[in-house]
């Protein structure tokens, strides 16, 4: 006799598979454009050229933090959709994520490609109150995606710093 509630010989439910997959999805989308984006449009002499601070990490620990910090807002992405059954059930704090995310992501072309600091300041601005904001949203509908976000917020309160400090140096000449 089968243990499924109900009765009958019913195949065990799909959802782990899916919940597999959407927590992948929600982990690979925006890692994978951060890496496209970054690959593309980053420039890291740039900052160099400018006088990287002391206190901001070289390339080769700003990769992993980016990555890293991608993941995270992915899996915190994935734990809150999952709680209120979709996208749409949340739509105000998966809208701030998807603003911060785009703001990030313009950030690098803004920054880097343009070599404009007032463009990126903005974009960084824009980034780290939306992400705060998607931090306190996601909190409030599932906690451990508070936990996740917490390290994202972070690291781009970094990028933010780095930006005013190169604003405040080169507008003070």
């Amino acid at each position: 006799m089968s243990a499924n509630k109900g009765g009958g010989n019913r195949p065990p439910p799909k959802e782990p598979i899916i919940g597999f997959f959407g927590l992948l999805f929600s982990i690979l989308c925006p890692t994978i454009i951060g890496w496209v984006i970054i690959g593309c449009y980053v420039h890291w002499s740039y900052i160099e050229y400018l006088g990287r601070p002391v206190w901001f990490p070289k390339e080769n620990l700003s990769k992993p933090f980016y990555s890293l910090s991608y993941i995270l807002i992915g899996a915190a992405s994935y734990l809150v959709w999952k709680v209120g059954n979709g996208f749409c059930n949340l739509i105000l704090p998966q809208s701030f994520n998807v603003i911060q995310l785009a703001a990030s992501y313009a950030w690098f072309i803004l920054f880097f490609e343009t070599e404009s600091r007032e463009l990126g300041l903005a974009a960084s601005c824009v980034q780290w109150v939306a992400a705060l904001m998607t931090l306190i949203l996601f909190g409030k509908v599932q906690k451990k995606s508070l936990l996740l976000t917490l390290p994202y917020l972070i690291w781009h309160g970094f990028v933010l710093a780095l930006n005013i400090q190169l604003y405040i140096e080169f507008n003070s000449t």
